[in-house]
């Protein structure tokens, strides 16, 4: 009677099927596998990618997480750092396999989906004739057309309200900054970093990450590559009588592209 009543009210508010399908809380096993998910790919990243010590990766990646993750994390393992593969584990119970993450030249971490074994990274993509990424050129972290300043004034004008930024509480309680770039006419006017990070880190975008799409996606349109009412853009939805081939480029850019990302917001957990 209690699933009727839920079905009832779930179409009563309007919810597709698959959201139906999709709104009760995972188990405590899941939500173990997501924290180990979680742990692996970010562990991978930051010693991987941005060449952190574990200690840095506990502090800068681990720590301060979403308030949910926080309490699961203490129930997991150490993570398995495999320098051969360049692959990171994380278990979580054991009687199932662990999480998987594995890094790879010019594409870094991915995370295996829950029950793959870590073998199984052998079938993920790689790069033919990829570079060494090992010795990164360190003479400058900057793009092309910027160039470090030597206007001291400006310096001099930024530098304390930069240095706020880094205190914990100026600019919000808690906050935890790592870095502060200003940028003027293509020059740097202002830098900061903390937290054993420097010019030459790699960093985790989060949701910079779509600032930077958009600017990309705006660049190829702006040059005739791409139409933003473009249709069918992902070769998959392509195919027989996908509806999904009818979300265009714009679709996309304004998030209203009508596929369900199981959660409130853009938390990419399940993914």
């Amino acid at each position: 009677m209690r699933r009727f009543a839920f079905l009832t009210a779930s179409l009563a508010l309007g919810l597709s099927p698959l959201a139906q399908a999709q709104t009760s809380d995972p188990s405590d096993t899941t939500k173990l596998a997501m924290a180990a998910g979680y742990k692996a790919i970010f562990t991978c990243s930051g010693y991987f990618t941005a060449g952190q010590t574990e200690a840095e990766i506990e502090s800068n990646e681990l720590d301060g997480i979403y308030v949910d993750y926080r309490p699961l994390m203490e129930n997991l393992s150490a993570s398995y750092i495999d320098e051969d593969n360049r692959a990171v584990e994380v278990a979580y119970d054991a009687n199932l396999l662990p999480r998987t993450a594995v890094w790879r030249p010019g594409i870094g971490c991915s995370l295996l989906p829950v029950g793959a074994s870590p073998d199984m990274t052998a079938w993920l993509p790689s790069f033919s004739n990829m570079p060494s990424m090992s010795e990164p050129d360190n003479s400058t972290a900057l793009g092309d057309n910027v160039t470090l300043t030597d206007n001291t004034f400006a310096l001099d004008l930024l530098g304390v309200p930069v240095s706020f930024a880094f205190d914990g509480s100026t600019y919000g309680e808690g906050t935890r900054t790592s870095a502060v770039v200003v940028l003027h006419k293509g020059q740097v006017v202002a830098e900061q970093y903390a937290r054993g990070i420097d010019r030459t880190t790699p960093q985790r975008t989060w949701s910079v990450a779509k600032s930077l799409t958009s600017t990309i996606l705006g660049a190829a349109i702006y040059d005739g590559i791409l139409g933003l009412d473009t249709e069918a853009v992902i070769e998959d939805f392509n195919k027989g009588g996908d509806p999904r081939r009818a979300i265009t480029v714009r679709d996309a850019l304004n998030m209203a592209s009508g596929l369900d990302s199981n959660t409130p917001g853009g938390r990419p957990d399940r993914l």
